[in-house]
């Protein structure tokens, strides 16, 4: 028989990310989830759709010029992928005007706006930017460009873990990610036909550069039924399937020009077995008054101000929490505050009343 209990703790151990912090009046949205997004995340509102959200992202970026352009320089840079250019013309403000006309051509960019020596871009509704710029001199003076990566999202709510989340662990046996490795970048000539679940898509031709490819190879993959998202980084391609859709990418056939990269395609599953999380368009749970359980980036206390990320920085995501801007990678939830802190990786009690 076992002794009886002689002594309680005074205080529990804390639960985990998305669970509700106590059982005071809340209030908890029904809403549509426009990406995969785990319990216990920041939310932000998806713009032209009622009642859906999405995680935090870039969609304003500034760039500065350290002086003015001097006859020979050369702007160009990469935005989302695809390559822009400008050349010196007149004066200042008229390559100023070039430079922000050859952004602004660039798909994904809604608008782009100079200043006297920068320009600042901001992205399509609900979409990211990810941009590089650079100034050759070419014997003119050198010009050096700053890139700050900024938002305009403001936190809308944050994710809840439910019950339902136990039931909705990914299955393993269902290959709905497909990984398309390229062994060196497409050059001038290549062709390539990639055929999804025995479907050949058009065939896209090597245009300009590798990254512009590569851009279009992507939006031809996004393009078929049953994808939900292609991305790529370098020479490797993410194919990731509709939510509940097994996907097969069955081949991927680069013909013409003077060499062809060899392919390797690898499936899996998206998530690692028994991750919790909602699956892209799905229904979840997100507070918007109350109090969260949220695991912090940073050690925090009560005392400290609450952020929320937008900008991945190595393995922090958007959507988790710490107490500062982190050099313009997290932004302010404005009206949140920690009522109870916790050490960098532990689980911080976030509390807030949103309108």
């Amino acid at each position: 028989m076992a002794p009886p209990q002689t002594s309680y703790a005074m205080a529990m151990t804390k639960g985990f990310a998305g669970m509700k912090a106590d059982s005071e009046f809340d209030h908890v949205a029904s809403l549509l989830g426009k990406e995969k997004i785990r319990p216990g995340l920041g939310l932000v509102k998806f713009a032209g759709v009622d009642n859906a959200v999405r995680l935090p992202l870039v969609n304003e970026v500034t760039v500065t010029f350290d002086i003015d352009f001097t006859a020979t320089n050369v702007i160009s840079g990469i935005i989302n992928g695809v390559a822009y250019t400008a050349t010196w013309s007149t004066n200042q403000a008229t390559t100023l005007a070039l430079v922000v006309a050859a952004m602004l051509a660039v798909p994904g960019v809604f608008s782009a706006t100079g200043g006297t020596k920068e320009v600042v871009l901001i992205a399509d509704p609900n979409g990211a930017l990810a941009v590089t710029c650079s100034v050759a001199d070419g014997g003119g003076s050198t010009v050096t460009t700053t890139v700050v990566d900024t938002t305009t999202d403001e936190i809308y709510g944050v994710s809840l873990h439910t019950h339902t989340l136990e039931k909705a662990r990914v299955e393993v046996d269902v290959n709905d990610k497909a990984v398309i490795t390229l062994s060196t970048d497409l050059i001038t000539g290549n062709s390539t036909i990639v055929t999804i679940d025995g479907v050949a898509l058009t065939a896209v031709v090597f245009t300009t550069s590798h990254a512009i490819t590569m851009t279009l190879l992507c939006a031809e993959i996004d393009s078929a039924p049953g994808v939900s998202s292609c991305s790529y980084s370098g020479d490797v391609i993410t194919v990731l399937a509709s939510l509940g859709l097994e996907l097969t990418v069955n081949s991927v056939a680069i013909t013409s020009g003077a060499t062809q990269p060899t392919v390797s395609i690898v499936h899996s599953n998206q998530t690692a077995a028994g991750e919790v999380f909602y699956r892209a368009m799905s229904a979840i749970s997100g507070l918007r008054k109350g109090a969260v359980m949220v695991v912090v980036e940073e050690t925090v206390t009560s005392d400290d101000d609450v952020y929320v990320r937008y900008k991945t920085s190595g393995a922090d995501l958007p959507g988790q929490f710490r107490k500062d801007a982190d050099s313009n990678t997290a932004v302010a939830f404005s009206g949140a505050k920690y009522r109870e802190g916790a050490s960098a990786g532990a689980v911080a009690v976030v509390e807030f009343n949103l309108p």
